[in-house]
């Protein structure tokens, strides 16, 4: 069974807003469809490190009431701070 997240719609990808994001509690992440636009999307810091840690690599998303199933490609952490700082 899959992690359910329930994530919010972020505005455009600057270096200031993502990092506010972190601070908040918050992990920027991209969804990318085929066929779909991409879309900026903020996760739960606490959710997805757990669905990592169990290895889970296939996510349910709750984007504001409607679900979409994502695959977990790629994660980035900061290797001095070990904190996650982008999910895609």
């Amino acid at each position: 069974m899959s992690t359910v997240l329930s994530v919010k719609k972020r505005d455009p990808k600057t270096q200031t807003k993502a990092s506010q994001l972190r601070r908040q509690g918050w992990v920027p992440a991209t969804l990318f469809s085929r066929g779909k636009e991409t879309q900026l999307l903020a996760l739960p810091e606490k959710g997805i490190l757990k669905a990592i840690s169990k290895g889970e690599h296939v996510l349910q998303l709750d984007v504001q009431g409607s679900r979409h199933q994502a695959v977990i490609q790629d994660y980035h952490t900061d290797p001095l701070e070990r904190v996650l700082l982008n999910v895609s």
